[in-house]
C-alpha cells in the first residue's frame, strides 16, 4: 500500500472499495499486531480524549484530513496495461466524471475501549472500517474471535497521523480545517423559508402538497382549544363499530376508500393491513364487548390503530384513550406532511375532534418555520446538500461549531 504522501481520492476510494469485509466483524489480533497497534496509538495520549463514554475506559479521536483527486495515470482507470486507443479517452472520461473536485475530505477515527482488563481497538476512515481488533484475554473469550495477523492500513495510518499530529502541534490544524473543510462534511441548521427562498422550487412542491387543506380551518382549531385532550370529543360508551366508522372515515381522508360492501369492522381490517388484535371479531354493536376487548388488550395495542398509509415515511395512528371522562380518539402523526391534518379535519367534519399532540408543529412545518438538518450523516428523510447555489447555501445555514481535536494542556507550546 501507498505511504499516505502518495494517496489520492481514486486510490483511497478504491483500496477502500477493496478493504476486507472481515475487518467489519471483531477479531483477535496476534501479539505481533497488538504491538504495531499500540505503537500507531501511542502519540494519541496527547490529545484530549472526545469520547462522553471516557470515565469508563473509551477513548475516540477523529480528525480530519484531504486529500487531492489524483491523475488519471494513478488511478485504477489508467493503470490497464492493454487499453486500446479507442479506451482510453472513454476511461479517461469516466474518471473525469467520478473525480470532478480538486480536493476531498475525509475523516479519520480511532477507538480503544478498555472492558475488563480486555483492550478492543476501531480504526475507520469516514464510515468505512479499516480495523476492529482486540486483545481478549482467557481460552474461552478467544473462542468466539476470528484472528488478524497483519493489517496493510497500519503502516501508511501511521504517515498520515504523524502528518495530522505535526499540525495540531504546530497550531495549524485547528485554521486549515475551519478554513477548507468541504461543507458537506458539517452539520447545522436552516429554516426552511430561508431555503425555500434559496430553492423556490422547492418550496412550491412543499406547498402543491397541502392543495385542498383548509390550514385556516386546523388554525382556528388550534386556537379554540378543542385539540387538547381535556376539551376533545369523549365517549362515555363506545362500540367497536363506532371507532371502526371513524378509523375509515380517516382512512378515506388518505385515499384509502373503504368498500360500501364490507361492514365497518371488515374495512376497519382493511385499513390497517389486517392488524386489528381482534377488534373486528368482537359484536360491532355491544359495548360491553367493546370494554372488555380495550382492558385485555390496555398493554399491546402495537399497530392496531395504525393507518396503512406509507407516504413520505408517514405513520399514522388514530388511537383510542381513555380517562375519567370516557373514550376518546388521539391522533399520532409525524408533523411533516399533511396527512394528520387531512385526517383531523375530515373527523372534525363529522363533529368528533381527537386529540392531537403539538398541532403547532403540523402549522410550522406549513409554514416552514421549522428548522431543517443539514448533516453529512444520511437522516430519515433523505435530506441532501442542494447541488446549486452553494455559495448562498453555505452562508444561509447556522453551522454547528467543529469539534476538533486537542493537545493536552501538558503537550501545548502556550
Amino acid at each position: 500500500m501507498r505511504p499516505y504522501e502518495r494517496w489520492t481520492e481514486s486510490y483511497l476510494d478504491g483500496k477502500l472499495f477493496e478493504s476486507n469485509y472481515d475487518l467489519f466483524e471483531r477479531r483477535l489480533a496476534t501479539p505481533e499486531l497488538l504491538a504495531k497497534l499500540e505503537t500507531l496509538f501511542a502519540p494519541l495520549s496527547q490529545l484530549k480524549n472526545q469520547s462522553t463514554s471516557a470515565k469508563y475506559g473509551v477513548e475516540h479521536y477523529e480528525f480530519y484530513f484531504r486529500v487531492p483527486r489524483g491523475s488519471f495515470e494513478e488511478s485504477e482507470y489508467g493503470e490497464y496495461d492493454d487499453l486500446s486507443e479507442k479506451e482510453e479517452p472513454e476511461y479517461r472520461e469516466i474518471f473525469n466524471r467520478s473525480y470532478r473536485k480538486k480536493w476531498y475530505w475525509h475523516t479519520l477515527t480511532f477507538t480503544r475501549d478498555h472492558y475488563r482488563g480486555d483492550v478492543f481497538y476501531g480504526i475507520l476512515i469516514g464510515r468505512r472500517t479499516l480495523l476492529n481488533a482486540s486483545d481478549v484475554k482467557g481460552d474461552d473469550a478467544k473462542r468466539d474471535f476470528k484472528t488478524i495477523a497483519e493489517c496493510e492500513w497500519i503502516k501508511p495510518l501511521g504517515g498520515l497521523l504523524q502528518a495530522l499530529m505535526k499540525s495540531i502541534q504546530e497550531g495549524t490544524y485547528e485554521s486549515f480545517v475551519s478554513k477548507n473543510l468541504d461543507y458537506e462534511m458539517r452539520s447545522g441548521e436552516i429554516l426552511y423559508k430561508d431555503y425555500w427562498k434559496l430553492y423556490p422550487k422547492e418550496g412550491k412542491a412543499h406547498y402543491r402538497r397541502y392543495e385542498g387543506v383548509d390550514i385556516g380551518l386546523f388554525r382556528s382549531y388550534w386556537k379554540s382549544g378543542v385539540m387538547s385532550e381535556k376539551n376533545t370529543t369523549h365517549f362515555k360508551r363506545l362500540s367497536a363499530n363506532q371507532y371502526c366508522r371513524y378509523f375509515c372515515i380517516a382512512a378515506s381522508a388518505l385515499g384509502l376508500n373503504p368498500s360500501k360492501e364490507k361492514t365497518h369492522q371488515q374495512n376497519y381490517k382493511w385499513a390497517s393491513d389486517g392488524r386489528t388484535l381482534g377488534l373486528d371479531l368482537i359484536d360491532g354493536e355491544s359495548y360491553e364487548e367493546f370494554d372488555r376487548w380495550y382492558a385485555s388488550q390496555r398493554l399491546g395495542f402495537d399497530h392496531a390503530f395504525e393507518i396503512r398509509y406509507w407516504e413520505n415515511g408517514t405513520r399514522i395512528d388514530l388511537r383510542i384513550e381513555k380517562d375519567r371522562d370516557g373514550y376518546f380518539l388521539y391522533l399520532t402523526c409525524g408533523p411533516a406532511n399533511e396527512a394528520g391534518i387531512k385526517v383531523y379535519l375530515a373527523l372534525a367534519k363529522e363533529g368528533v375532534f381527537a386529540h392531537i399532540f403539538e398541532p403547532k408543529d403540523y402549522l410550522s412545518y406549513f409554514n416552514g418555520t421549522n428548522l431543517r438538518s443539514v448533516d453529512s450523516e444520511e437522516n430519515y428523510y433523505g435530506h441532501p446538500f442542494p447541488a446549486s447555489k452553494k455559495r448562498a447555501f453555505i452562508e444561509a445555514v447556522k453551522w454547528d461549531p467543529l469539534e476538533l481535536v486537542q493537545l493536552k494542556k501538558a503537550w501545548r507550546n502556550d
